[in-house]
């Protein structure tokens, strides 16, 4: 794990190799819902050290990644600096969180359903590109 969620937490990072898998529990006896994975570029665990709040979603790895840690006092720094990075990174998370929202929203065989089509789609677009069939 990079993180649990509720702990509580005063840097944020970015993957650099890898790729990490984000769940989150909406109740302790429910069984926890990817909401997202992260690949190589971006960014997570910002939610906690731009408010104070505890994490909200487990992250862990996939498969052997590699992850840059940037300090509160460094976000700090730089908010301070650029008052323009801190309208961008305040969008982008609610962004982030209108998705996790969403996709909690959605029961859970409609999300295997969507899930289901999207890899099909997915797999036929592969399979056009790259020349084969199963």
């Amino acid at each position: 794990n990079v993180f649990r969620q509720g702990d509580v937490g005063d840097s944020m990072f970015i993957l650099a190799e890898g790729l990490l898998n984000v769940c989150v529990r909406q109740d302790e006896a429910d069984d926890p819902v990817r909401v997202a994975q992260i690949s190589p570029g971006g960014v997570f665990g910002e939610m906690s050290v731009l408010t104070g709040e505890k994490r909200t979603a487990t992250v862990t790895a996939a498969n052997n990644s590699l992850v840059g840690e940037i300090g509160k006092s460094c976000i700090k720094e730089l908010l301070i600096q650029h008052n323009e990075f801190a309208e961008t990174i305040s969008r982008f998370v609610a962004g982030r969180l209108l998705h996790t929202q969403q996709t909690l929203s959605t029961p859970r065989a409609e999300r295997e359903k969507i899930l289901e089509g999207a890899s099909k789609s997915m797999l036929g677009k592969m399979k056009l590109f790259l020349g084969f069939d199963e």
